[in-house]
């Protein structure tokens, strides 16, 4: 499962090691939290660790969603903030979409 993948990703990532210890410690805003899996969430999402492999593999599952495919940024983006974070994962998702062919072409 993703999420799995992400919280064990997660210790690998200095930012988000650097934002544990803050939070252990007590020196961070309460926009920050850990759950009893020991994962970091920011506002209650996910935080995504710097892992090009696994932003792209979300983005590739969110743009091609049974349900919703090839939503475009807007969309998309308000998918994914429900459940994840990252720094810069607008533009992310803009260069994702950006880069798609089909939604090239069927754009108006």
């Amino acid at each position: 499962m993703v999420i799995q993948r992400i919280v064990e990703a997660q210790v690998h990532d200095e930012f988000l090691e650097k934002v544990k210890a803050q939070l252990v410690a007590g020196e961070i805003d309460e926009n920050w939290s850990m759950y009893e899996d020991g994962s970091v969430r920011f506002k209650g999402r996910l935080c995504v660790p710097k892992d090009v492999k696994l932003r792209n593999e979300l983005l590739a599952d969110a743009h091609r969603a049974k349900y919703t495919i090839h939503p475009g940024n807007t969309k998309m983006y308000q998918d994914l903030k429900r459940q994840f974070w990252w720094s810069g994962m607008k533009r992310d998702i803009a260069q994702f979409v950006a880069n798609c062919q089909i939604c090239q072409q069927v754009k108006a």
